[in-house]
């Protein structure tokens, strides 16, 4: 079985801006995950505000969308208290609704591994003191 890779904001923000700092070391690390990616509704809101300047950036989020290359699936309605829950229990972080909405996509089975270059997942725990599996930058 494939490993299901959840994808955050920067991972897809680099991939579409080649003039971020870590572009080159997303290309390099797309290489090894298996499409379709799967994400939430809060990260691409968060990455269609921060392409918003760029040329076609939400187009080309759009593209990988319809391609398959990329998938919401997500419910926050369904996963309202397990999400609530996570924030309140990182709120000194802070972690925001994104993060919150990967952590409980990881406990709940849809994801087995985020794709990040947020360093906060390297304290984030699912499932009680699970770490979350990553794909990340050694730095």
């Amino acid at each position: 079985m494939k490993d299901r890779t959840l994808v955050d904001t920067g991972v897809l923000v680099a991939a579409f801006d080649q003039s971020d700092a870590w572009a080159r070391w997303v290309a390099m690390a797309l290489k090894q995950v298996s499409p379709p990616m799967v994400t939430c509704e809060a990260i691409l809101a968060e990455t269609w505000f921060l392409l918003r300047h760029r040329h076609d950036g939400w187009g080309k989020v759009v593209t990988w969308l319809e391609m398959g290359y990329l998938k919401v699936d997500f419910s926050f309605s369904k996963h309202r208290e397990q999400v609530v829950g996570l924030m309140e229990k990182y709120r000194n972080l802070p972690m925001s609704l994104a993060d919150a909405s990967l952590v409980a996509m990881v406990e709940s089975g849809i994801g087995d591994r985020v794709f990040t270059l947020d360093r906060h997942f390297r304290t984030y725990r699912h499932s009680g003191r699970r770490v979350v599996p990553v794909l990340m930058p050694e730095r």
